[in-house]
């Protein structure tokens, strides 16, 4: 994973993304890729308990990437609100 870290910061188009300084559906794959792995906020599909436990400290590392940093603030800055069904709605 620090090598794809690695090579998505040495393949910046700008400062604030990833191909040609604007938003494009390269930094919407990496956001959706890396969001949960990164523990960014209100991602819809978090990972399990158990597996979050086991990579505590690996997500750590990982997030003193500078790369790891520009995926967080473009997942950030383009997320949006979620159009999932809230659980008790969906049981309705």
């Amino acid at each position: 994973m620090a090598q794809v870290l690695d090579h998505l910061w040495s393949e910046l188009g700008g400062p604030d993304y990833l191909v040609e300084g604007t938003f494009s559906v390269a930094d919407l794959t990496a956001s959706a890729l890396l969001g949960s792995l990164l523990g960014a906020p209100d991602v819809p599909y978090p990972l399990p308990e158990l597996l979050l436990r086991s990579i505590v400290r690996y997500r750590k590392e990982l997030l003193l990437h500078p790369a790891s940093q520009l995926v967080l603030e473009i997942y950030r800055r383009h997320r949006g609100s979620s159009a999932a069904v809230p659980a008790d709605e969906a049981a309705a």
